[in-house]
């Protein structure tokens, strides 16, 4: 699998109610929870994905030799590891992250 197909997986696996605690079976012995525990599984159990980049210094678009992986392009930042992350790199996924909120809230 390739980076990208990780990404996708992870993003598809952690949508609202996957990985719902609810789902858990109820006569596993739980472990008793802090507070901070609590608050921050219920941050995560509530939510839902509408928006995504990966900043990542491996090419996630052009995957391999002859394959460009069209789902990743409007999501994909590809960071040069010996500079790190530019103001070009921000300015882009900021970007990205603002064309995909229009998108889904059909904003002009």
């Amino acid at each position: 699998a390739t980076r990208h197909d990780e990404i996708f997986s992870w993003i598809r696996d952690n949508e609202r109610g996957k990985n719902n605690h609810n789902n858990n079976s109820s006569n596993k012995k739980r472990k008793r929870r802090t507070p901070q525990e609590l608050e921050c599984s219920s941050l995560v159990v509530d939510f839902q994905v509408r928006s995504w980049i990966a900043l990542d210094d491996e090419d996630l678009v052009n995957v391999e030799e002859d394959r460009v992986e069209k789902k990743a392009i409007p999501h994909a930042v590809k960071t040069e590891s010996s500079v790190g992350l530019t103001l070009q790199d921000v300015q882009l996924g900021v970007k990205l992250l603002e064309d995909q909120m229009h998108a889904f809230y059909q904003l002009t």
